[in-house]
């Protein structure tokens, strides 16, 4: 309703042993979690907008992008190709607090339809989006699974439709942890990823 904006964000408050189980709880309420392999910057590129493309965000499906901080002027610049540019928001460590509350009350009401958030501020619960997105597409993952978890549990509910992409470069120490809590979860697993994961099984640890 009208007070989401102010709910208590919900990793508050929590032990960090119920934190741990509130983000395994959400994952395996997941409907859909899909993790693709997708290496180089601009194929991620392609994909995203292929993704978005495929959804065709508005007002009532939004999407939350989450980039790595770095790339975020890149991503930024594929989706402007394809959007309007007062369509889309977005969110970096460098962004005042007045211009942060203004892209949230514009997310809130809808008028954003792809907002973008940089990894390293994209989990804290401070920021103050009062709805989920209906699709959450993962550019970079964090470098560990439970932090991947984490910003699933402060970036989305279980309808949420989220898309993983999985560099095989970058997340390679990913694919044990990312396919073993996928597995627990009832999760589909990607071909590509159960090959990596059964080669990285047979290697000495």
């Amino acid at each position: 309703g009208a007070d989401r904006g102010k709910e208590v964000p919900r990793s508050a408050r929590r032990s960090p042993q119920e934190r741990l189980e509130a983000c395994s709880q959400h994952f395996r309420s997941l409907e859909y979690h899909h993790v693709e392999v997708v290496d180089g910057m601009q194929a991620k590129l392609a994909r995203l907008v292929a993704l978005l493309e495929t959804y065709e965000p508005n007002q009532d499906r939004q999407a939350v992008v989450i980039s790595a901080a770095g790339s975020v002027d890149d991503v930024l610049g594929r989706l402007h190709e394809t959007f309007e540019a007062a369509d889309i928001g977005v969110i970096t460590a460098s962004v005042s607090p007045e211009e942060q509350r203004e892209v949230a009350a514009n997310w809130e009401t809808g008028n954003i339809f792809v907002l973008v958030l940089a990894d390293d501020i994209s989990s804290r619960p401070d920021l103050g989006l009062g709805r989920a997105p209906a699709i959450l597409l993962n550019l970079d993952l964090p470098s560990s699974v439970p932090l991947l978890l984490y910003r699933l549990l402060e970036r989305s509910e279980a309808s949420t439709r989220i898309h993983c992409l999985f560099s095989c470069s970058v997340d390679s120490r990913l694919v044990v942890p990312l396919m073993t809590a996928m597995e627990d979860a009832g999760h589909e697993m990607p071909a590509d990823l159960v090959e990596m994961w059964s080669a990285g099984d047979q290697q000495p640890t």
